[in-house]
């Protein structure tokens, strides 16, 4: 017990001792109208609140037994023939006084009582309730008319709760195994550590950060001599030219999260590193040397554009997010920037602003798709690019539609900017860039449906998309292997 989960006892006692006070409102009402207060507390601190709540409104129901002969709830009832006797008498302190003095006793051997209670079994359960049913039998019959009919009424419900009783076993009632760790990392989110280390979460947990951002966080962590398995994406020589800014992979997995507080790295981490929106977290079934190895191949990325080669700061969330927002619709480099060869997704959780985000890919709808080349575009990045890039597959889908109004009268429009939006992306991630070879692949992607390509016998024409040699040498070879065999219309 901390000192603030004691101040949050105590002030969860004093808010249910003046609520149950009221008539009426015991200690289950109490609880529903306080809930929303412990929805801003860590999980442990949040139930110690409600469970000082329960009790001082048991404390405010036997106030008003004591006082004014007037239960608060049901269970003071007990408490009003001789509290209010007392009271009358003027011992109405010494009243209140045993009932508060019970239940702090009862709080001081509830972990004595929690464990016996839960070393009973069945026999000691079914004993118990049988001692219970034939004091009750001793006291109705004694005491009350008619009091064989009520036994009926009792024992008959006694035997429904038998037949929905379910074994109790020690914390199977909570949410999450992870208090210890919420305790250990304070500053981070409960949501955020339930997503990365609760139960059914991704098994790798794994960091994506600008080498040189330790130094804007001095003390945080020291990436050559760091306690948590990590290494550069960069090797050889661009490691050694790049080793001011290198993108490095650290492993943040947890191989029991439920019995660990985690490490100092952690509470590091999550306390002055996280916040700043610096870095990003990736959280997979994969590896630590497969997951390095999927994202070493976009340290640098052609552009479709001009063809030249660039580095791609796909770790630094701000260039992440609005590049997974941009190709959101382009399924093939959507497949190959979160998921694995062998197919395991990536998740990738970012901080933006004061909220946690994390981009999943839908990996029933990707997992089919074809491994293709990753390419970059201007108009992944630039509005204005992007807008330009939309203008020109209006054009090509007008000039299209016209060339070929009357195969085409019975396509609906969108059909054919759908077409043409595949043929762009495919065959523009393949290096295809003159407006002439995009056309003629447009064309064909409208009559002969989005893959043809892939419906050559011999696979030669997938081949030649893949080849390193011209993009003049790759069209002329394609079309001349495409004219070579009959292929018949989508």
């Amino acid at each position: 017990m901390t000192p603030a989960n004691l101040g949050f006892c105590l002030l969860g006692a004093l808010l249910g001792a003046m609520i149950g006070v009221l008539p009426e409102i015991g200690p289950t009402v109490t609880i529903a109208v306080l809930l929303p207060i412990t929805f801003f507390l860590r999980p442990l601190a949040g139930i110690i609140m409600l469970a000082g709540i329960y009790c001082g409104a048991q404390y405010g129901g036997s106030t008003t037994a004591i006082l004014v002969n007037l239960p608060g709830e049901a269970s003071a009832v007990v408490t009003t023939p001789a509290g209010c006797k007392m009271a009358r008498l003027g011992r109405a302190g010494a009243a209140l006084g045993s009932f508060f003095a019970g239940t702090v006793a009862f709080a001081i051997a509830g972990p004595t009582l929690s464990s016996f209670a839960l070393s009973f079994g069945p026999a000691e359960d079914v004993a118990l309730k049988v001692f219970g049913l034939l004091a009750a039998t001793t006291h109705i019959c004694n005491f009350a008319s008619g009091g064989y009919g009520v036994l009926v009424f009792v024992y008959f419900a006694e035997l429904v709760m038998f037949l929905h009783l379910q074994p109790i076993a020690q914390g199977s009632a909570l949410p999450t195994l992870l208090d210890a760790l919420f305790e250990g990392v304070p500053d981070a989110s409960p949501h955020l550590l339930h997503h990365l280390y609760g139960a059914g979460a991704l098994t790798g947990v794994y960091m994506l950060v600008d080498g040189s951002l330790w130094r804007d966080v001095a003390g945080i962590f020291d990436l050559d001599v760091i306690d948590l398995p990590a290494r550069c994406l960069l090797e050889g020589k661009a490691a050694e030219d790049a080793a001011a800014t290198a993108p490095w992979l650290v492993d943040m997995s947890l191989a029991e999260p439920e019995k660990t507080s985690g490490s100092p790295f952690h509470r590091k981490f999550f306390a002055r590193h996280w916040p700043l929106g610096t870095s990003l977290l990736l959280q997979t079934n994969a590896p630590f040397a497969e997951v390095r190895q999927h994202l070493r191949r976009f340290t640098q990325l052609p552009v479709q554009d001009d063809g030249r080669v660039r580095f791609f700061r796909f770790w630094d969330p701000r260039v992440l997010h609005p590049f997974l927002t941009a190709i959101a619709d382009d399924a093939p480099r959507l497949r190959r920037m979160m998921m694995t060869d062998a197919g395991q997704p990536l998740n990738y959780i970012i901080r933006d602003g004061e909220a946690d985000l994390c981009l999943s890919p839908e990996a029933r709808r990707l997992s089919d798709l074809p491994i293709t080349p990753m390419r970059l575009s201007f108009a992944d990045f630039d509005p204005i690019a992007r807008a330009r890039a939309a203008e020109r597959r209006e054009r090509m889908v007008d000039r299209i539609c016209t060339s070929f109004a009357k195969e085409l009268e019975h396509q609906p429009r969108r059909a054919v900017v759908a077409a043409v939006d595949h043929a762009l992306r495919l065959f523009g991630g393949y290096g295809f860039r003159t407006h002439a070879h995009l056309h003629f692949f447009a064309v064909w992607t409208v009559f002969y449906g989005p893959g043809f390509e892939a419906r050559d016998p011999a696979g030669t024409l997938q081949a030649i998309c893949r080849s390193p040699a011209s993009e003049a040498e790759r069209f002329k070879a394609f079309r001349d292997r495409f004219d070579s065999f009959t292929m018949r219309a989508a």
